[in-house]
């Protein structure tokens, strides 16, 4: 109720205040409240009707990497919290992305990090041949908004009374 104007930047959030309160009386409990909302995925800006059927600009590029079966691609969106590996489409369960990718037959394992996956091949294909393919299909996949991994796919950190 003492949120007069909230001011939201590119990394950071002011607010202005009436003066019914101090700042020391809630500063500590608005700075704890704002980092939960955040923490847990809360949407800070809504979309617009008009924004929310625009492509997202996504860049793919790849780049090779010492182990010859293995490609790297990476991208300017961010893809994952926390590293994550798929050694087959039944461990892709809860990773949309990943489960798409092992629908192309030389498809081995994929690693998603950051803003890049890694994906290790079978023999049956090389590099020259396919690396273009995989990169057209990873940006159009992250255009279109969807999913890397599903929301049951993110592991609770164990509390401390249960280490």
């Amino acid at each position: 109720p003492f949120v007069k104007t909230v001011y939201i930047a590119q990394n950071f959030v002011a607010l202005e205040k009436y003066n019914i309160v101090h700042w020391k009386d809630v500063q500590q409990e608005l700075a704890e409240q704002i980092e939960s909302f955040l923490n847990s995925g809360g949407q800070v800006v809504t979309p617009s009707e008009e924004e929310t059927g625009k492509k997202i600009p996504v860049t793919v590029y790849a780049e090779s990497t010492p182990n010859p079966t293995v490609m790297k691609f990476v991208s300017n969106k961010k893809l994952v919290l926390e590293t994550v590996e798929f050694k087959n489409i039944d461990d892709a369960k809860n990773a949309p992305l990943a489960k798409a990718l092992f629908h192309f037959p030389f498809v081995k394992e994929v690693f998603i990090d950051e803003n890049y996956l890694s994906i290790m091949k079978y023999d049956m294909a090389e590099w020259e041949e396919i690396t273009q393919e995989l990169r057209e299909f990873i940006r159009e996949y992250l255009e279109q908004g969807k999913e890397v991994l599903t929301e049951d796919s993110v592991q609770p950190s164990p509390s401390k009374a249960e280490e």
